[in-house]
């Protein structure tokens, strides 16, 4: 890649390598050069103000920018990717217990890889500690997911780390905002393919469902049309029915939260 040049296509956003530069004015020829120049920079000049004072960031990778999400990405990878390279070539048997082994952005997430543990100083840089958030063997939490060991299967459920709060969370619409009622329901079935695509165990989805339409009566919406939309969720997602393998009559009684039943409706 050393004699490649790197364009940015502004009109398409689109960005490839190419060993002959362009001569269109709607592009930007970079170099390889230029753009580790570019990344340096930015990585070395992050600044923030707190009351009259500036700090500029020396440690780890700047966190409020656009491209963060990427460089972190590009980062993990890269020590990631030489690693398990190196394995394949090396220890076949030793690269296939990483199979389970996954990370969003500086998320990590590893299932029955003893190895891991001991590989973490072989794989990433000294500088990057790993914080171990495992609460116990058998249960463990991570982004939306609370994944339990039962009878040596995995169960997942819906993990929220605001249901610690102890004050309450705006989310979601209130019907009474200036807002289509469409795009407002729409959110109810989002929420019910997000929520049923991850919990395991009928009961658990009862649950967050139930406590999701309990906070939506209570911004407005309403309790036969939330009926009405659930039912052409069900007709439409036949994979939620036959997951749970309950008639739709049961998914609204337990779900579908009464105003009357409601204790903060006023």
């Amino acid at each position: 890649m050393r004699n490649s040049v790197f364009f940015i296509a502004d009109h398409t956003g689109r960005a490839y390598w190419s060993n002959t530069p362009s001569s269109s004015p709607s592009k930007h020829n970079i170099t390889e050069e230029q753009l580790v120049a570019y990344v340096e920079y930015l990585i070395d000049n992050i600044y923030v103000s707190i009351g009259n004072r500036v700090y500029r960031q020396c440690v780890g990778i700047p966190m409020g920018t656009g491209c963060a999400p990427l460089v972190a990405n590009l980062f993990l990878f890269y020590y990631e990717y030489q690693y398990v390279r190196g394995l394949i070539k090396q220890i076949l048997m030793l690269a296939k217990k990483f199979n389970n082994t996954m990370r969003y952005i500086d998320d990590l997430l590893t299932l029955n890889n003893t190895a891991f543990h001991s590989a973490i100083s072989d794989i990433y840089p000294c500088e990057l500690q790993l914080k171990k958030t495992t609460e116990c063997e058998t249960q463990l939490s991570y982004l939306d997911l609370l994944v339990t060991i039962e009878n040596g299967k995995y169960l997942t459920a819906l993990y929220d780390k605001r249901d610690n709060f102890n004050f309450n969370i705006v989310n979601f619409p209130y019907l009474s905002s200036n807002i289509p009622s469409g795009p407002a329901y729409g959110v109810y079935v989002s929420q019910l393919v997000r929520i049923g695509r991850i919990c395991s165990n009928y009961t658990d989805f009862a649950v967050r469902h139930y406590k999701l339409t309990q906070r939506l009566v209570r911004q407005g919406f309403r309790y036969s049309t939330l009926c009405v939309v659930f039912r052409r969720f069900a007709k439409k997602h036949v994979w939620f029915v036959d997951k749970y393998g309950c008639s739709v009559r049961r998914h609204i009684e337990d779900g579908v939260c009464l105003p009357a039943m409601d204790p903060f409706q006023s």
